[in-house]
């Protein structure tokens, strides 16, 4: 099956008005020559796998084989327009716990290893015996001046090993998803947003027609987290021989019992679409609610905790001040 004239109208039209960008805009000049040939859209879109992964394929080729080739498109946009706005949800949430993080530790070292050292050159001048406070953070200060580009260094060369490591062996992305997975507060905001990835995926590509099994396979390709991947793959067995899917999930401990409740229900009632497309968004609300919960436990815990560091420091810098005063 081919699409229509008015698809080719319409790619020629978000070709120009992608005029600003040049390289999308080849890109759909190319795919509006090869359907102008008679080419399906989903074959068209093959080789910009950059551009078009194998979950945008699958969808065209479900759309094209049953007919329904426009229903298909508004669903994947509906499915790209709640991705695109949970992300910036997402990171509009998380921005500004962010932001003080890397300005409570930027004044910190600036503190440290600029504001300290002189304090301290004063301090040798005279020969006042120093509090304990004032001579423990003139030693982190002097110990960050020596050695702070090693540590740098090290950092780097240790993130550079994590990665090589993290690409070529599968049994450490799994022990390393393992490890965030358990982290307090971060695995459960993991788990929510792996849950919601596969819950709207799977529920978008059956709602279009794909096999069960098809899109398991294809949402595995999609997952970012190395155990939930694992999961899917060995739920992907479990259907093919004919489970029910939510005994499959149940047999991979990665979904919360009440997401498996839910699926058996949707399941049952032949309606596993749907239901899968509601647990996507009542995931998507409990975890936004979570983010919401730890970014207004981390806001005023990093303000506090840069305050105290900050005035420490300040203070220990001055307390010497009353022991100079006393020897002069």
């Amino acid at each position: 099956p081919t699409i229509g004239s008015s698809s080719v109208r319409a790619l020629n039209m978000m070709a120009e008005g992608l005029s600003h960008r040049p390289l999308m805009a080849d890109v759909l000049d190319n795919i509006q020559q090869d359907v102008v040939t008679g080419m399906p859209l989903s074959q068209a879109l093959q080789p910009f796998d950059a551009w078009f992964d194998a979950f945008y394929i699958a969808m065209l080729q479900a759309g094209e084989q049953s007919g329904t080739l426009d229903d298909v498109l508004m669903q994947l946009a509906t499915y790209l327009d709640k991705r695109y706005r949970f992300h910036v949800a997402l990171m509009q949430a998380i921005r500004y716990p962010l932001l003080v993080v890397v300005v409570a530790v930027v004044v910190t070292l600036f503190l440290l290893m600029t504001v300290v050292p002189e304090f301290a050159k004063t301090f040798h001048g005279f020969g006042a015996e120093l509090p304990w406070v004032t001579v423990w953070v003139m030693s982190v200060s002097q110990w960050l001046v020596e050695h702070g580009m090693q540590v740098l260094f090290y950092g780097f060369v240790l993130g550079l090993i994590h990665r090589l490591v993290y690409t070529q062996s599968t049994k450490y992305q799994r022990l390393y998803a393992y490890s965030v997975l358990h982290l307090p507060g971060i695995g459960s905001v993991i788990k929510h947003l792996q849950t919601i990835r596969f819950a709207r995926m799977v529920a978008t590509l059956t709602g279009a027609g794909v096999s069960l099994v098809s899109a398991l396979t294809l949402t595995t390709q999609a997952m970012s987290h190395a155990l939930f991947r694992q999961g899917i793959q060995v739920m992907e067995k479990y259907v093919s021989t004919g489970q029910p899917l939510n005994e499959a999930m149940q047999s991979v401990n990665l979904f919360s019992p009440m997401v498996v409740q839910m699926v058996t229900v949707g399941e049952q009632a032949s309606t596993l679409a749907p239901m899968l497309d509601h647990i996507a968004s009542m995931q998507q609300q409990q975890l936004d609610d979570e983010v919401a919960r730890i970014t207004a436990w981390i806001e005023p815990s990093v303000m506090i905790g840069l305050g105290l560091l900050v005035g420490g420091i300040m203070v220990a810098m001055y307390l010497p001040v009353f022991s100079i005063g006393a020897v002069v």
